[in-house]
């Protein structure tokens, strides 16, 4: 009888950046980033960015943050954008998410225009 190994399913993000005009018309870019590869700091990941000591190698060509959280049921965070950020928007993969409204998983949320910690 031969064993039967179940193999969890992979996830990737993939990432479109509206680039300034000047640069819009460039060649465009396709880089893979190895699990690795991404710096993190506690429960998120910076694909895009920095935060804390924590950055991306990509070169990203604003200032921008891309993080994967990843926090437990009844776990909290804070994220504190700087001051140049202005806006934020999550999308959940998996759960569910007060932020003070809740939010869904599949569901993207926009917050108002602000540099407030959150």
């Amino acid at each position: 009888m031969a064993a039967v190994r179940q193999l969890r399913p992979d996830r990737g993000f993939q990432l479109w950046l509206a680039l300034p005009p000047d640069q819009e018309l460039g060649p465009s870019e396709s880089i893979y980033q190895k699990p690795q590869d991404v710096h993190a700091k506690g429960p998120a990941a910076v694909l895009l960015g920095t935060l804390g000591e924590a950055s991306s190698p990509l070169k990203a060509p604003s200032s921008i943050n891309y993080l994967a959280v990843r926090i437990k049921a009844g776990e909290t965070w804070r994220y504190e954008p700087p001051a140049d950020h202005t806006i934020l928007w999550i999308a959940l993969a998996a759960g569910r998410l007060t932020v003070p409204e809740s939010a869904e998983a599949g569901e993207l949320m926009a917050f108002e225009t602000s540099n407030r910690r959150l």
